[in-house]
């Protein structure tokens, strides 16, 4: 939910959290069938509508499309055609095609994220949003003050935030409002490392 805010904002050239953005043409790849997405981000006003998003449903892709290579091939086609500045992958684990406990082989990791990185090649503007699960809060007594979501937290091999250049870490919030309120934890190459909180309400974050 919070990327699709994001990217709607991004879309329209609209500010996200006061933050002001440049306006993009969005390519979202998703896991989630017809049925799902148009129930969950319908939620969203105009999300749906937004003509600068386009998104990308998995019964869509073609039937001979299944190894990472070939999709990272068929999304630089869908990038072009949709002239598009942004792609987001939600989510990583389920197009990467990872091997049985590929996910903690940190080298296999690594292969996937090079592969991804040929979309840079011919465009230097281009934005990816990996969209990737955390760790299930752990029932360790050490565990239960914790409030925000750290690098060591995100599922499988540390290759995985090791290959990007900003990680938004999002976990759930233990006090007043939690169904609405989330914890941002920041980290990345080009800007402090940063710690606040979200709320969601009716017309956005």
């Amino acid at each position: 939910t919070l990327v699709w805010y994001l990217v709607d904002a991004i879309a329209k050239g609209k500010p996200f959290l006061a933050s002001e953005t440049r306006q993009a043409n969005v390519l979202y790849v998703t896991e989630q069938n017809e049925v799902s997405f148009r129930h969950e981000a319908g939620s969203i006003q105009g999300f749906r509508d937004n003509p600068n998003i386009f998104i990308l449903l998995p019964e869509y892709n073609p039937i001979d499309v299944r190894s990472w290579e070939g999709r990272i091939k068929f999304w630089n086609d869908k990038i072009i055609a949709t002239q598009s500045n942004i792609l987001v992958i939600d989510t990583f684990g389920s197009f990467a095609g990872l091997p049985p406990g590929g996910e903690n082989d940190s080298a296999c990791i690594s292969d996937r994220m090079m592969l991804l990185k040929e979309l840079y090649k011919p465009r230097s503007s281009l934005g990816i949003i990996l969209v990737h699960h955390i760790r299930k809060p752990s029932a360790d007594p050490r565990n239960a003050q914790k409030d925000f979501a750290d690098l060591r937290d995100a599922r499988g091999s540390t290759s995985i935030v090791g290959s990007v250049d900003h990680c938004v870490m999002l976990s759930k919030n233990t006090g007043f409002g939690q169904d609405r309120v989330r914890n941002i934890h920041i980290e990345g190459r080009f800007a402090p490392e940063s710690k606040f909180f979200i709320e969601l309400k009716h017309k956005g974050y």
